[in-house]
């Protein structure tokens, strides 16, 4: 059987990742299973160890380019607040409490769609990756206030997007985001 070229191999390995990230913030660490991100990517079980460590390793790095991702996403918003003058935090705000960022966690957030699961992983290197995109976004958060008001933002947030994923009644789950994105804004912190 011939050899992978090196590019193939990276090519390979990116597309597990990104599979793993989508199944991560789908369904959670336990989602993301050697033969679910195989399958995703049609390649072997037997490719994926030529790759990864361990299943661990690719959720820590799947979780990283979530992160990655988010940030990217945040940057866009950032400029296009600049670009149109709206506060960055009000755009970030509007964007997280969102009906579209609600209805894909696969695309959005790590954080919000990882909350329950990372209590779990509180002493591993997953805990250790999330506890980073935790205080990424509490940076992203934190243009222009303290710390502390970030960290309540980052909390209303997070909860809001976590609460409006779990309930089944479609009229509380836009009402909570509704409130949230009032309460963020009757703070003073996310309004143009």
């Amino acid at each position: 059987m011939p050899r992978v070229s090196q590019e193939v191999a990276a090519r390979n390995r990116a597309r597990m990742v990104d599979a793993a990230s989508r199944l991560l913030r789908e369904g959670g660490a336990e989602a993301v299973t050697v033969a679910a991100v195989t399958d995703a990517v049609g390649l072997t079980q037997g490719g994926f160890y030529k790759q990864f460590e361990s299943k661990e390793a690719l959720v820590v790095e799947a979780l990283e380019l979530a992160v990655d991702e988010r940030r990217e996403r945040a940057r866009v918003a950032l400029g296009d607040a600049a670009a149109e003058s709206f506060s960055s935090r009000s755009m970030v705000v509007e964007s997280y409490l969102s009906t579209e960022h609600r209805d894909t966690p696969a695309q959005g957030c790590p954080v919000s769609a990882l909350v329950t699961d990372a209590a779990r992983h509180r002493d591993d290197d997953f805990g250790a990756a999330f506890s980073a995109a935790v205080n990424d976004l509490i940076d992203v958060m934190s243009d222009g206030v303290s710390r502390d008001q970030a960290i309540v933002d980052v909390t209303l947030m997070v909860g809001a997007v976590a609460l409006a994923r779990a309930v089944a009644d479609p009229t509380l789950s836009e009402e909570i985001l509704a409130a949230a994105r009032r309460a963020i804004g009757r703070s003073g912190t996310a309004t143009a």
